[in-house]
């Protein structure tokens, strides 16, 4: 089953100026139901393509079965605009996650408030097994004070186990 974050009960906008945070992680939130129900489900949570703003982290840990894809493509695509302080996508905890053909973009117009880490990924006392990326493009603005002096970081892996990366492009300090 495949969940658009653009379907009338989330209500995302995906214009690059709307705040799509609540309805993406309303999505995201209908997912995690889904599949906790039975345990073997799996859902997709499907972002069309457009610019999806957001301003906190989405919250997706401590989930099994979680897979996030949007348009990769060369001219149109699904890009999440982060400006949340932190990470746009937190999967720590969580098994069998990921996201393929999202473009993640934090532009230095945002200041101090801008997204210093694309995605998150931790293994935790809940799991962080079996979890990647593929297909994604992280563009994160050069913020070399960020994270204790690492700067911006596209992929940040702690400690998960059985993780993939497949054909990405990561430009970040």
């Amino acid at each position: 089953m495949s969940i658009n974050v653009k379907d009338a009960q989330f209500g995302a906008i995906g214009n690059g100026q709307a705040d799509d945070t609540i309805a993406i992680q309303r999505a995201i939130d209908y997912a995690k139901a889904l599949t906790s129900a039975g345990g073997a489900y799996r859902a997709t949570v499907y972002f069309p393509a457009g610019f999806y703003y957001i301003t906190s982290p989405i919250n997706i840990t401590n989930t099994n079965g979680i897979w996030l894809t949007g348009d990769g493509g060369r001219y149109i695509n699904s890009s999440i605009v982060g400006n949340t302080r932190g990470a746009m996508f937190d999967f720590s905890g969580s098994n069998i996650c990921g996201c393929e053909g999202i473009s993640f973009v934090s532009p230095v117009g945002f200041g101090n408030t801008r997204s210093i880490i694309g995605t998150l990924f931790a293994l935790t006392s809940n799991g962080g097994l079996n979890c990647g990326i593929r297909n994604c493009y992280f563009q994160l603005e050069d913020y070399a004070t960020a994270n204790g002096g690492f700067g911006t970081i596209g992929v940040l892996n702690i400690r998960s186990e059985e993780f993939f990366i497949h054909e990405c492009l990561i430009r970040a300090n």
